[in-house]
């Protein structure tokens, strides 16, 4: 099955190859062109979801065979709409804004730190960490880079949190320092989720991450990283914070 046509929450379309002479080759059925559909269509409560099968170029008694097709096609055409029926309905109800993204490598002067699972803990280890960081770039004479400060997660125990803490730099920079150095985001395929609030609450925001990529079957293949767009000493109001959430998949 070749996907053709897609037109989103409407339609999607579908050729059709069928392996008739066992011999993996899907092109050499002849004239016949099978084709397939969904249809989908709101109704009130709901959408209704028609699932098609369609053949042209046949002829004489080949017809009389296509007849006979709704014996073989129509049990498992019944299976697949109940199994799509009862996967839509059983869909977690996602709060954060999770999307695919293809994101590209951040350069940053990046420091690590561990601290435990307790909230004030962590913003303090941040801060100080954060504070480390912007002093090695302002005596290595480094260029800030654009973008937001961020934290990739390196290690998650019952007991701590591992992160390195980064700031964005040019790539042409360098810092002098034992324990602040250049380094790189992943880059890639990766679920991003857009949170807002206080940071007490991202937790709740990486749960829905690794219930969406079990969902819709994405393979989570790193540590995730945060992205704080909004900088707390600037805004006070905590309903105001926003804060990208990034996991790598494939």
């Amino acid at each position: 099955m070749e996907i053709t046509e897609v037109r989103e929450n409407a339609f999607v379309a579908m050729d059709m190859g069928f392996d008739q002479n066992n011999n993996r080759d899907f092109t050499d059925e002849g004239e016949e062109e099978p084709t397939a559909s969904f249809i989908l269509e709101e109704t009130e409560g709901g959408t209704k979801v028609t699932w098609t099968f369609d053949i042209t170029g046949v002829s004489g008694f080949e017809k009389m065979m296509v007849v006979g097709l709704e014996m073989f096609l129509g049990p498992p055409y019944e299976e697949g709409l109940a199994a799509l029926k009862e996967r839509v309905e059983n869909r977690p109800n996602f709060k954060a804004d999770i999307s695919l993204q293809e994101v590209a490598a951040i350069t940053y002067a990046g420091m690590a730190v561990t601290t435990s699972h307790d909230p004030d803990e962590i913003a303090q280890a941040m801060g100080d960490t954060y504070g480390q960081i912007m002093a090695a770039i302002t005596q290595s004479g480094a260029t800030m880079g654009e973008g937001y400060p961020l934290a990739v997660t390196t290690e998650y125990s019952e007991t701590s949190i591992g992160m390195i803490c980064g700031i964005p730099v040019t790539e042409e920079s360098t810092i002098d320092s034992e324990v602040v150095t250049i380094r790189q985001s992943p880059e890639g395929a990766a679920l991003r989720a857009i949170h807002y609030g206080s940071y007490n609450n991202l937790e709740a925001t990486h749960e829905e991450i690794n219930q969406y990529a079990g969902y819709y079957g994405y393979e989570i293949t790193g540590m995730p990283w945060e992205v704080y767009v909004t900088d707390p000493s600037m805004e006070a109001d905590t309903t105001k914070w926003i804060t990208e959430v990034y996991y790598p998949v494939n």
